[in-house]
């Protein structure tokens, strides 16, 4: 059986199927980029996990998993189609579960929930639940000539300090904010359900490159919000918060069907993680923030100046 080997950053997923031209188009497509790093494909591969997909004219399912410490290459066998925009989404929910955890083993955390700007040479992560003012504030960003590197999952290297490494590079935005807030873009496409997107990558908008985390804010915004607050994050509240957001995938809490796998988290990717929340801890105990307020004033008191002030 023919198969494609996966690269992002530095893990390697083989994919070993009937046919890998026809996955590979689906992963490399608008939708698949709302949510998947940025990808490659690599001539050589050294696994550090193996899929078994049986291409099969029946719903996507898992059909059995192993997962493997000490640098072994973990293994799945599913079965189903090869992934699709809307009407077969679940195989790239789980495709984006399997690399969080590859990811993991090898040092990094992929942030769910989260967009990252530029600024000054430096990344600012925003992270939020859904419909909290990500992308709003995204698209109100690059309009304004920032650079937006991650756009629904941002993947970050373990180190000191944080380094943005890779992340989604399709934005989708509602189009009301062009009149809210003044917002002149224009899109690369529109989705089914009428929302504008920009392909960031297709454009070359956001190019590879590491950047070191400067602030994070957790955002809370929406079209009714208006003025601005803030509110340091310290203590145990910066574990239990970045918990959320580096262990959702992980955990199978981003949802597709039938069902995500279930924790993923073996013991090389909890010393990641643990290692992930000590540097934040330690190193970001005054760069960690909650944002209240208006999209447009949220950006001018965290994008535009260096400090918000409390």
């Amino acid at each position: 059986m023919k198969g494609l080997c996966i690269n992002v950053v530095d893990s390697s997923i083989w994919v070993e199927t009937e046919k890998p031209e026809e996955l590979w188009i689906s992963l490399t497509s608008a939708f698949a980029k709302r949510y998947l790093p940025r990808l490659k494909l690599s001539i050589e591969c050294r696994p550090d996990a193996v899929i078994y997909w049986l291409h099969r004219d029946v719903k996507f399912k898992v059909l059995t998993h192993y997962l493997l410490t000490h640098g072994l290459p973990s293994m799945f066998i599913v079965e189903g189609k090869y992934p699709s925009a809307y009407s077969n989404e679940p195989p790239f929910f789980f495709i984006l579960q399997v690399m969080a955890y590859v990811l993991g083993k090898k040092g990094y955390v992929v942030l769910t929930d989260s967009i990252t700007i530029e600024r000054g040479g430096k990344a600012i992560l925003f992270l939020g639940y859904p419909h909290s003012g990500k992308s709003s504030i995204s698209a109100l960003a690059f309009s304004r000539g920032f650079k937006v590197y991650a756009t629904e999952n941002t993947v970050v290297r373990v180190s000191k300090p944080l380094k943005v490494v890779n992340g989604s590079s399709v934005l989708v935005y509602d189009p009301a904010i062009k009149n809210l807030y003044d917002v002149e873009i224009t899109p690369d496409g529109v989705t089914k359900h009428g929302y504008e997107y920009l392909d960031l990558e297709a454009r070359e908008a956001n190019p590879l490159r590491e950047l070191d985390v400067d602030k994070v804010f957790v955002i809370h915004s929406g079209f009714t919000c208006k003025g601005f607050s803030t509110s340091p994050i310290t203590g145990r509240k910066i574990r239990k918060t970045l918990w959320y957001f580096s262990t959702s995938l992980l955990k199978g809490v981003d949802y597709y069907e039938p069902q995500p796998l279930g924790n993923l988290i073996t013991e090389d990717v909890a010393n990641t993680l643990q290692r992930f929340l000590e540097i934040v801890e330690e190193d970001y105990n005054n760069k960690v923030y909650e944002v209240f307020g208006s999209i447009p004033e949220i950006f001018e008191n965290t994008v535009l100046i260096t400090k918000p002030s409390v």
